[in-house]
């Protein structure tokens, strides 16, 4: 008989497991012999599936039946429960799962029996000093056992009542959270590592952002493990403004006083307990910058959502306990439309555990121009509209190593409510022979109509082109040719003809 109704159940269950799933029963029977079983039938029944196992048959209920029979194994008590267990699907648990729960229980009788042994020796008299290692070699088994068990993890919980509520924190509200994973993402050569310097700048300084709202200033963690430091880097972050005292570059990892040119390079999956010893030690950063995220997961399957989220989840626990943005940069990968879900572009797993994840691709209607876009906003103000922007790439001339160089810098232009899925539109219908241009007709004689008084606000504009069925593309591309500017007047854009 079994020692206690937890083995019986975790027995059953195993062979129940192994009957609803047989593909995966293999796992069970790779780990338990026979005799690991108290219950006669659950033995019985695992010889059998062994038995399968060993002719390439699966453990399915007919296949088992048909190889006990002969063998005489099945008696009526066996048949029943066998049937009993192929009929419900006891667990969600795989069925290697049981089968450790019946292993550490073998584990225990065996023990459970050396220490009955040894026991009974003592009464039948012998000399404690000829059994006191055995003894204690199975007190320490014991002991070992317990401790496994109390140190092996829990589900946690917390009853809701316990849970203060807190409001979500911003470092551009709506834009990128705070204590969160946040990620810029797009085609190579579209701006994404320049959005970054543009970020790190404003937060050195405490600057506005491009709708009006201040950025909160703290110190700013960056590496960007593609670009050099000296010619690329630092000087893109002084043609954003930055104050180059609050952010810190990141070389890669050596000793203090180490060349950073033969610093090793930065591995997330192996050295983030190194970037966690460095937030922790001055606990002032708002912004830490991955750039890109791929190039610092040397050892990570690209796109794979398994190894991207044992990359992901531990940075956004590290944003988390230090309440900072963690920004991660990716590329697409290639052959994809800026129009394909936030998955399918960035993987999986580093899009399920980010909160914010923003598209950077070219304006399809000029370009010129470029488009920050956004995908995904867990905890955005989705009724704010306008939360994507247009922007461009101008140069300044800094001068660096005592020449005057041309560096590139973002310029942002203007607020836009377009999405990935209508930019991945335009550039389909754009493909396609004899696209019509009637509505881009009309669209342009709306816009010089209208400005023809003078600047007039965008909201206003929109109303307007909606009540004559002009669509935002549309106006926009008409927007461009007509060199139409765009002006912030701190209570709204207005636009104006040249």
């Amino acid at each position: 008989m079994p020692n206690s109704e937890t083995e019986l159940i975790n027995e059953w269950t195993l062979v129940s497991d192994c009957l609803t799933r047989p593909d995966e029963a293999q796992e069970g029977l790779d780990i338990l012999a026979p005799e690991m079983f108290t219950d006669q039938d659950c033995r019985n029944a695992f010889r059998g599936m062994q038995s399968l196992a060993a002719i390439g048959k699966p453990c399915d209920l007919n296949h088992l039946i048909e190889i006990l029979e002969p063998r005489e194994h099945l008696n009526q008590n066996l048949s029943d429960r066998l049937h009993e267990a192929a009929a419900e699907f006891r667990s969600a648990m795989a069925p290697s799962y049981y089968a450790k729960r019946v292993l550490e229980q073998h584990q225990k009788r065996q023990l459970r029996e050396r220490l009955e042994r040894t026991l009974q020796q003592l009464r039948n008299g012998k000399p404690l000093d000829e059994v006191q290692d055995e003894h204690d070699a199975v007190m320490q088994a014991l002991q070992s056992s317990a401790a496994h068990k109390s140190s092996r993890r829990k589900l946690l919980v917390r009853t809701a009542s316990a849970i203060k509520p807190q409001a979500v924190e911003w470092l551009w509200s709506s834009h990128l959270q705070l204590g969160a994973l946040n990620i810029v993402g797009g085609p190579v050569g579209k701006g994404k590592s320049l959005l970054a310097a543009d970020f790190a700048a404003r937060v050195s300084t405490g600057r506005s952002w491009p709708d009006g709202t201040t950025a909160p200033q703290g110190r700013v963690l960056y590496c960007s493990a593609e670009e050099d430091a000296a010619t690329t880097v630092v000087p893109r972050l002084m043609a954003a403004g930055a104050d180059l005292e609050w952010i810190d570059i990141v070389d890669g990892l050596g000793k203090a006083g180490d060349d950073p040119n033969q610093a090793l390079a930065i591995d997330l999956q192996e050295h983030l307990p190194e970037v966690e010893e460095k937030l922790r030690e001055r606990g002032d950063y708002c912004l830490c910058v991955w750039d890109t995220f791929q190039s610092v997961s040397l050892h990570t399957e690209h796109k794979s959502n398994t190894s991207q989220k044992q990359i992901a989840q531990p940075l956004k626990n590290l944003a988390v306990e230090q309440n900072l943005c963690m920004l991660c940069v990716e590329h697409y990968s290639r052959g994809l439309q800026p129009g394909d879900v936030d998955n399918a572009i960035l993987g999986p797993g580093l899009v399920r555990t980010a909160r914010a994840c923003w598209h950077v691709v070219e304006d399809p209607d000029d370009g010129q121009m470029k488009m920050f876009l956004h995908g995904k906003l867990n905890n955005a103000n989705m009724n704010q509209s306008d939360l994507s922007w247009r922007f461009r790439i101008d140069e300044v001339n800094l001068p660096v190593d005592g020449k005057n160089v041309l560096v590139p810098t973002i310029h942002w232009v203007e607020p836009i409510s377009t999405t990935v899925a209508e930019v991945h539109a335009i550039i389909r219908d754009s493909r396609s022979p004899g696209r019509p241009n009637d509505e881009f007709k009309r669209a342009q004689q709306f816009l010089l109509k209208a400005l023809k008084g003078g600047p007039v606000a965008q909201s206003e504009l929109k109303e307007s082109w909606e009540k004559e069925d002009l669509t935002k593309r549309t106006i926009y591309r008409a927007k461009a040719d007509l060199e139409i500017a765009s002006e912030n007047r701190g209570d709204a854009w207005y636009w104006s003809l040249p």
